[in-house]
C-alpha cells in the first residue's frame, strides 16, 4: 500500500490523535510512522479476531499490534479511552493486556468519564485526624463497612429509622448530596424486618481510606487489626463506637435514684479489650467482658455501679460534642440530675459489686429535669 494512500484513508484517526493529546507531533515523518503503525496494528487485530482466541496464532497476532500500540500511548499523552476509538477495544482489554505482555503504564494521566456522576463527596476526609474524622470512624467501626470486589468497593452505614437524621449529619461531614435511603432490614435473631436507613458511597478512594483502618465487612470473623488512634483523638473514636454499638439501661418502672444502670459496648473480642484497656486506663474503671451469646464472634462489654457515671461523663463531656442526638440528649440530662443530687445530699453507697443511692427525705428534683 502507497504512503500517499494510507495517509488520506488514516487522516480522520490522526486528527483524532491530534484531538485529545497535548503534544505537538511537528514531524512529518513522525506522523507517517503514527499512521503506519496504527495501520499495521489494526491489521494484526483484525488476523488475530478471525482466528478466534484461543488460537496460538492469533495470540501471536494480538502481541504483534501491541507491540506497534504501545509506543504510540507512551509517546503521545492519551489513554486508554483514545486508544479505544481508534482501535475498537475497550479500556480494561488494554490496561488487562498491557499487565500481561509486562509492558509500562502511566499513572500520571486521569481518565475523565464520558457521563461525570451527579453525586458529590469528599473522598479525603479521613486522611487527616480531628475530632470529627475519629468520631466518624468510631461510629463506622460500629455500625458500617466497606464491601470490595475486583471492580467495585463503596462504604455502608446503616442506623435504625428513628436515628435517620445522624446519618445526614454524616453526609454533611463528607460534603456529599448522595441520598439516604430507606430500606426493611431481616434480624437474624427473630426474622422480623425493621425499617432502616441505609447511607452508600460508592466511592473507590474513600473505601481504600477506610481499609487502612480495617473497616471491612466480618472484620470480626478474621484477623482483626486495630486503627492507630492519636491519644488527643481516643475518646471522640470510643464515643462514636458508643453510639453505634454501646447502650445505657436500667430496670424497668425504677425511677432515676435506682442502683441499676448498667453500660455496655457490643462487638468483636478485639475491640472490646481495646476498649476495655483504654477505659482502664484513662477512667480507672474495670469493666466486665463476656460473650453475649448470640454469636461466638460477639462479646459485650459491661459495668453497673457509681462509676457508670464517671464513664459517661468521659464519654459526654459537653452538650456540643459530636455525637447521636438521641444518646447524647439523655446522657447528658442524667449527669445533670446525677450532679445536683449528689450536691443537695444524695450519698452512694457501695455495696460489694454494686450500689446504691440514700437519699435525705423530701429531696426531689425540679420541674427543669
Amino acid at each position: 500500500m502507497n504512503e500517499d494512500i494510507v495517509f488520506n484513508k488514516y487522516e480522520d484517526v490522526i486528527g483524532c490523535i491530534e484531538k485529545e493529546s497535548q503534544k505537538i507531533i511537528d514531524s512529518e515523518r513522525r506522523k507517517r510512522d503514527i499512521y503506519l503503525s496504527i495501520c499495521e496494528a489494526r491489521g494484526l487485530l483484525a488476523k488475530s479476531d478471525s482466528l478466534g482466541r484461543r488460537s496460538e496464532l492469533a495470540k501471536s497476532f494480538k502481541r504483534m499490534a501491541l507491540e506497534r500500540i504501545h509506543p504510540i500511548y507512551m509517546d503521545l499523552n492519551i489513554d486508554y479511552e483514545v486508544l479505544g476509538v481508534l482501535f475498537g477495544r475497550s479500556i480494561g482489554w488494554f490496561s488487562t493486556n498491557f499487565k500481561e505482555l509486562g509492558f509500562e503504564r502511566k499513572s500520571c494521566i486521569p481518565r475523565v468519564p464520558r457521563h461525570p456522576t451527579k453525586y458529590k463527596v469528599d473522598v479525603t476526609a479521613f486522611d487527616e485526624w480531628n475530632c470529627e474524622s475519629a468520631y466518624w470512624l468510631g461510629f463506622i467501626w460500629a455500625d458500617g463497612h466497606v464491601r470490595y470486589s475486583k471492580y467495585r468497593k463503596h462504604l455502608r452505614v446503616a442506623v435504625q429509622e428513628s436515628d435517620s437524621e445522624h446519618l445526614f449529619m454524616f453526609k454533611k461531614f463528607l460534603k456529599s448530596n448522595i441520598p439516604v435511603k430507606k430500606c426493611l432490614y431481616k434480624a437474624k435473631k427473630d426474622g422480623k424486618r425493621y425499617p432502616v436507613s441505609v447511607f452508600t458511597v460508592n466511592r473507590r478512594e474513600l473505601a481504600d481510606s477506610l481499609i487502612k483502618h480495617n473497616v471491612i465487612v466480618n472484620r470480626s470473623l478474621g484477623d482483626t487489626f486495630l486503627p492507630r488512634i492519636p491519644e488527643t483523638y481516643l475518646w471522640d473514636f470510643i464515643r462514636g463506637y458508643f453510639d453505634g454499638d454501646g447502650a445505657i439501661h436500667r430496670p424497668q418502672k425504677c425511677n432515676f435514684l435506682c442502683s441499676g444502670w448498667v453500660v455496655s459496648f457490643a462487638g468483636s473480642d478485639t475491640i472490646l479489650k481495646f476498649l476495655k484497656t483504654s477505659i482502664r486506663r484513662d477512667v480507672g474503671i474495670d469493666m466486665d467482658l463476656r460473650p453475649n451469646g448470640v454469636s461466638p464472634s460477639n462479646f459485650s462489654l459491661t459495668r453497673t455501679g457509681p462509676e457508670v457515671f464517671k464513664l459517661l461523663q468521659r464519654l459526654y463531656p459537653t452538650d456540643q460534642v459530636v455525637g447521636l442526638a438521641r444518646k447524647r440528649s439523655v446522657i447528658r440530662r442524667l449527669l445533670k440530675m446525677y450532679d445536683y443530687a449528689l450536691s443537695n445530699g444524695v450519698v452512694v453507697r457501695i455495696r460489694g459489686d454494686g450500689f446504691r443511692f440514700i437519699v435525705p427525705n423530701g429531696f426531689d428534683f425540679p420541674d427543669e429535669f
